[in-house]
């Protein structure tokens, strides 16, 4: 299978992320062609997906996309089963705009990724946890909006996030070393090219 991967800009006053950091550290990868990247997605609720969609239409052979996030407060990689359809509008974005608290578009209350995490979590528990809640934040609202793209035209789409990388300044409590960050998301990335 042929994927796109995204990372999302910093924002809530961080001056990194750590799915841009992994991202960069991965684009340096021979991938030859099974996986392209896109950076950085902006962290703002109204382009967020429809940044993600022009590089999809831009790349129509990709069979899937993977979104990256950060999670400042999860110690391991979260591979995110399900999105709400669903945003909490008490964090401005990126844009210093608030999306009022309210379903993102009529219809399903939630939409389930079709990849098998718990297939793959299984091989590393160090590393990963599965997640079943990737917030209510642009996160969400960006995996909520690529699982439906993905239902839609028979592809697949996931999310995982990142927890904050020991070696920056903002790696507070709950972190990870960036060479196990890399490491875990290379190989979802191989998991996922061979499915």
């Amino acid at each position: 299978m042929k994927w796109l991967v995204t990372a999302f800009e910093p924002f809530g006053g961080d001056s990194t992320n750590s799915s841009l950091e992994v991202l960069k550290a991965l684009e340096k990868l021979e991938w030859q062609g099974s996986v392209t990247f896109h950076s950085p997605v902006p962290v703002v609720f109204a382009t967020a997906w429809s940044d993600v969609r022009s590089a999809l239409e831009n790349q129509p052979d990709r069979d899937g996309v993977l979104c990256l996030g950060q999670a400042g407060n999860r110690a391991r990689i979260a591979l995110e089963r399900m999105a709400l359809n669903w945003v909490d509008g008490t964090q401005p974005d990126n844009a210093g705009l608030n999306k009022p608290t309210g379903k993102i578009c009529a219809g399903e209350g939630s939409l389930w990724s079709s990849i098998p995490w718990t297939q793959f979590s299984a091989r590393r528990p160090d590393l990963f946890d599965v997640s079943f809640s990737a917030g209510a934040y642009v996160c969400n609202h960006l995996m909520f909006e690529s699982l439906q793209w993905a239902k839609d035209r028979g592809k697949m789409a996931g999310f995982i996030h990142i927890p904050r990388l020991s070696d920056t300044k903002e790696a507070g409590r709950s972190s990870m070393p960036a060479a196990d960050a890399v490491e875990g998301v290379r190989d979802a990335l191989d998991f996922l090219v061979q499915l």
